[in-house]
């Protein structure tokens, strides 16, 4: 799982295309990314999810009754999960980064990896991959025969109808569970970490041991999809349960995406439209980004002159322009003055009786006023290095 998932996850740019220069030149389309969360949520939740499943199909078809108060998930495996997660990183993270959890991606977003628009299909990708497993598990489940199927899908909860812990026991844990969780994938991904290529097993690992924690009680759960997966088949209490349980995962998904860039620092620049600044645009802020400010003054970009220019017979307010040979500003007839603010351009080499090269030009002399002739462009801005467009959360850092 990376969580550094460009390849971006979390890779390359958010809405379009992604390749590896390393592996040949085969873009990555959208498409293959939330088909790669999709399908890696739907191997975790079905492996791990069976075991339990057809434990509850078995005590129900062998006339044990319906009332499995106190027994919590019978049968469950850490195991299960453990290795799932693990595989499925490793097979799909070259992909998506690995996520196959909500709680994973909205974290990513939160801490300056994953960009919201992803977050959201990410998560819609995995909670319909975990909804297909849970339907899986249902149909199988009706092999049994005289077993209750849908008492079997109740897999996900609390109280007396499940384990006997009590609501806000059951909201604590989860959120303590989620947030643990979440803070072992974030760091085992983090660009800082010496040994990222191990993170698909350390966060499988780390995966287990919350669901062996938490099984006794709430079925250790730690993902919002896996709390709806299975529980929408088991009925109304069975669903009630679980979107309680998917609440107390979604608030500790907030507080480790939060808290984390925090407490260790960012391991490098935010993605765009991700963290708490919903808003896209570049990463390089506008408060220092000079071409920003100019162009909100009116200026633009001349391919052809190779600089900015000012509103056409907006002259700067402060005009002047830049003599290389002094090596200063110059104002009008040679007095000092301020860069212009309202106008000016910038001109690399057109001959001028203040500077043999080019310059910051502002209020000219009147014989040598505004040239017509130039051709607006619009502004690209330079490409900032690193700058991807993607998310950086990924299970496997060595991939794209």
């Amino acid at each position: 799982m990376t969580t550094n998932p460009s390849p971006s996850p979390a890779a390359g740019d958010a809405g379009g295309t992604t390749t590896d220069p390393t592996r040949g030149t085969a873009p990555v389309t959208t498409v293959q990314r939330l088909a790669g969360e999709a399908l890696g949520t739907f191997l975790l939740i079905l492996l791990g999810g069976a075991a339990t499943s057809f434990a509850f199909a078995q005590l129900t078809a062998g006339d044990l009754g319906t009332d499995f108060s106190g027994l919590g998930s019978p049968g469950v495996s850490p195991l299960a999960y453990a290795f799932a997660l693990a595989g499925a990183g490793y097979a799909f993270s070259r992909l998506s980064g690995g996520h196959f959890n909500p709680a994973v991606s909205i974290a990513a977003a939160l801490s300056g990896r994953l960009a919201w628009k992803d977050a959201g299909l990410y998560a819609a990708a995995q909670v319909g991959g975990g909804l297909v497993a849970g339907l899986v598990l249902f149909v199988l489940a009706l092999g049994y025969n005289g077993a209750d199927a849908s008492r079997s899908m109740f897999l996900v909860g609390f109280g007396d109808g499940f384990t006997g812990v009590a609501w806000w026991s059951a909201i604590l844990l989860e959120i303590v569970l989620t947030v643990l969780f979440v803070y072992v994938v974030l760091a085992v991904t983090d660009d800082r970490h010496e040994h990222r290529g191990v993170a698909p097993l350390a966060i499988g690992l780390a995966y287990g041991a919350v669901v062996f924690a938490g099984a006794s009680a709430t079925g250790g759960v730690a993902n919002p999809a896996r709390a709806l997966a299975t529980n929408v088949f088991g009925g109304v209490d069975s669903l009630l349960s679980g979107l309680v349980v998917l609440v107390a995962t979604l608030i500790g998904a907030a507080v480790a995406g939060f808290t984390y860039p925090l407490l260790f620092g960012k391991d490098r620049e935010a993605v765009a439209g991700s963290g708490l600044k919903l808003g896209g645009g570049s990463r390089r802020s506008r408060g220092t980004d000079p071409y920003a400010a100019w162009q909100q003054q009116g200026g633009y970009y001349d391919q052809q002159q190779g600089g900015w220019q000012g509103q056409q017979g907006q002259p700067g307010q402060q005009g002047g322009y830049y003599d290389q040979q002094q090596g200063a500003w110059q104002g009008q007839q040679g007095q000092p003055a301020q860069p212009g603010q309202q106008g000016g351009y910038y001109e690399q080499q057109q001959p001028s009786p203040y500077g043999d090269q080019g310059g910051w030009q502002g209020q000219q002399p009147p014989q040598q006023g505004y040239q017509p002739g130039y051709e607006q462009q619009p502004y690209t801005p330079p490409n900032t290095p690193g700058d991807d467009g993607g998310d950086h959360t990924r299970m496997r850092p060595d991939q794209p």
